[in-house]
This record gives C-alpha cells, structure tokens and sequence, in this order.
C-alpha cells in the first residue's frame, strides 16, 4: 500500500486525505511489526527442533504444518514488508530438510521388509543406501529424522549376520566390525568413543584405516561399516583444511585478506 502511494506524483499525492494517509501508515507499521514477529516466529520453530529432536511421525506432520502457516503468512506480506523478514533463508532450509529427512525415512522405513539372515546380500545393499542418505544429513535434518534408532538397529543385524558369515579366524575383521558400527549415524563423534580430543580422535581414525587394509579383500569388502570409516576420514581431512585456512587468515597482516 505505502509503496503504491510513492509512485505517485506530487500533483496526485496532494489528492490523497490526510485520513487515508494516516491509513496508509497504519497498514504500513502493522505490516512490519507482522513481519518481526514472523521473524522471530521462524527463529523459534527451527531452535526448538534442534533442541527437542522429533520421535513420532505426529510430531513431523506438525512441523510440516508449522512451516506451511509461516510460509503463507510470508507471501501475504507486501513486497517491502517482507524485507523486515531477515531469516526467511533459514525457512526455506526448514523446507529442503523436510524434504530431505523424509526421503531418508522412506529408505530406512524399507528395511523393515528384508531379513540380514537370509538375505544378506539384498539386507547390505539397501542398508548402504540409507546410511549413504543419513550421513548427508545436516543438523536440522538429522533432527527431523524420527527413525534413527531403527537404522541403528538394522545396522547391528547386518553386522550380526556378516560376523556369521566371517570365518572365526578373522579376529580384525570382527573387531573392526563391532568398533565402528555407530559412526556417522549420529551427530557427534566424540560421543562414541574413548578419545577426548580431535588429535585423539584423528589417531583411532588412522589406526583404523591400517586395520582396515590388513583385512583380507573377501571380508573387507563385506564389512557394512567401511562407510563409516571413509566418512570419518574424509571429515577429518576436511576439518584439517578448513582450520590450516583459518589459522593463515588470522596470521595474515592485512585485514582485507582475511576473509
């Protein structure tokens, strides 16, 4: 409305009452202060998802609807008053994560349908494709996800099935086996293991790696937890890269190369 009023020219802004014009204001600053509490309105759905992971599929269906009614409040919005809208990126994120969350809770939803122990082959294959799509995950996906616990427990029945299927012989391959099952199916690796420090970490990681190579082909390829083992050492690296970054650009001299 107010933006509509400025294209007018002087001659045909004189037309308008001073009592629309009040109006006009009204609508205005009832717009922005729409705007800031949908701001703010964004800010706390997503941090009480992050701070109270989903359970249920109730629990998704009502973000889903949360999003829907923030998302239509927003297109109601003017053109300029959606400008006081700062975080609507942070929405639109909530958006692709449900979609995300929801393509990896199909995957792991299918795994119900195969038995590890009779069907080992089928059991791994599907198994590797939703860990594949659970590792991508972000944060806020990872949180939406509400069936992480029976991808966990899919994992446990391959690996049980895969240490049957291992000769008794092969005492590294069981170890590696059982060690790793849980990295990469959460979010935090400190969580899950002894170490209490990156440096810590960095070196189970590469001791891991050496066991891995001394596993003979036939039981190393079979090993349903490898992935876990080639994101955590692809994350490692990527961490060292990103902090060898930082560390140049707070040591370098001029500020208009630090960033």
């Amino acid at each position: 409305a107010f933006s509509t009023y400025l294209k007018l020219s002087y001659e045909q802004a004189k037309l308008i009452s001073e009592e629309d014009l009040t109006f006009i204001q009204e609508v205005l600053e009832q717009e922005q202060v729409a705007a800031l509490e949908l701001n703010e309105e964004i800010e706390e759905l997503i941090a009480n998802i992050l701070d109270t992971p989903l359970t249920s599929t109730e629990e998704f269906v009502l973000v889903q609807q949360d999003y829907d009614i923030l998302n239509d409040r927003y297109k109601q919005l003017s053109t300029k008053a959606r400008k006081f809208v700062t975080n609507y990126e942070r929405l639109k994120e909530l958006r692709t994560a449900l979609k995300d969350a929801a393509r990896t809770e199909a995957l792991i939803r299918q795994l119900a349908a195969y038995d590890p122990a009779t069907n080992l082959k089928s059991s791994r294959s599907k198994l590797q494709a939703a860990q594949k799509s659970a590792l991508k995950l972000s944060t806020l996906e990872h949180a939406l996800l509400i069936n992480k616990e029976d991808l966990v427990a899919f994992t446990d029945a391959v690996n049980d099935a895969v240490s049957d299927s291992i000769t008794s012989q092969s005492e590294l391959a069981q170890s590696f086996l059982t060690n790793i099952t849980r990295w990469g199916v959460f979010d935090d690796y400190m969580s899950y293991g002894t170490y209490n420090s990156f440096s810590e970490f960095e070196a189970e990681v590469s001791e891991y790696n050496k066991q891995f190579k001394a596993i003979i082909a036939r039981e190393r390829n079979s090993l349903p937890t490898k992935i876990f083992l080639k994101t955590a050492t692809s994350d490692i690296k990527a961490v060292k890269n990103a902090m060898k970054k930082i560390t140049a650009a707070v040591t370098e001299p001029k500020p208009s190369k630090q960033y």
